[in-house]
């Protein structure tokens, strides 16, 4: 089954303390994946995973954050959404993972086929997971995709071969220096090529501003 993909109806705030969080969170628009039980109900917002336990309040959520090795980060109101089975997420089949990162290290995906959507951040087309990722975007001039918001040493590589200019959102952080609910435009096309990684960053310098460059351009943290 495809991931379905949906909007926060709401910020929420970081976890707080060590091991998984339980708490609730309510969605734009839910609807249960046919298949549970007997599989699990994953989503992802930004670079965090959520199992989900309880839909009775649909779209109002009961869930466990911070899984599969993921951080319980805060996310901005808006920000998007993808949900399904567990087993559309990964190899995994909705098994939690050993430690940090785990499910990243042999789960996430690095490259990207994206159909540019919307005209503003909520309504273009959601990129969720963990960078780093190659986003090969396609679609028509003034279509746009939405980045997550960043952690440090994020990048993403992004190919523009749509038929004009690709739109680029990052609702609740910044690109630029300007909101990124307000579209950054990359206007070049060109084939596909990818930005080198991100340098490592002294302590205390982190921030929550994307940078890019046109074309196949990289978006880094």
């Amino acid at each position: 089954m495809a991931l379905t993909t949906t909007t926060l109806s709401g910020a929420v705030a970081a976890g707080t303390g060590a091991g998984l969080v339980n708490t609730t969170l309510t969605l734009a628009a839910h609807t249960t994946p046919s298949g549970i039980p007997p599989q699990k109900e994953w989503l992802i917002v930004d670079a965090e995973i959520m199992l989900v336990t309880d839909t009775t309040l649909s779209p109002t959520l009961a869930v466990v954050r911070g899984y599969a090795g993921t951080q319980a980060l805060a996310h901005s109101n808006l920000a998007a959404v993808q949900y399904g089975l567990a087993s559309d997420f990964s190899a995994y089949q909705g098994q939690q993972t050993p430690g940090p990162g785990a499910y990243y290290l042999a789960g996430k995906t690095t490259a990207q086929e994206v159909t540019a959507t919307g005209a503003t951040g909520s309504t273009a087309a959601a990129i969720t997971g963990y960078s780093a990722g190659f986003l090969n975007c396609t679609g028509t001039s003034g279509a746009g995709i939405n980045l997550p918001v960043p952690q440090v040493g994020d990048e993403w590589a992004i190919n523009n071969k749509t038929t004009g200019a690709l739109n680029v959102y990052s609702v609740g952080a910044t690109i630029n220096g300007t909101t990124g609910t307000t579209a950054y435009a990359i206007t070049a096309t060109a084939t596909s090529r990818r930005g080198p990684s991100a340098p490592p960053r002294a302590p205390g310098r982190s921030s929550a501003t994307h940078n890019r460059r046109s074309g196949g351009g990289l978006a880094r943290r």
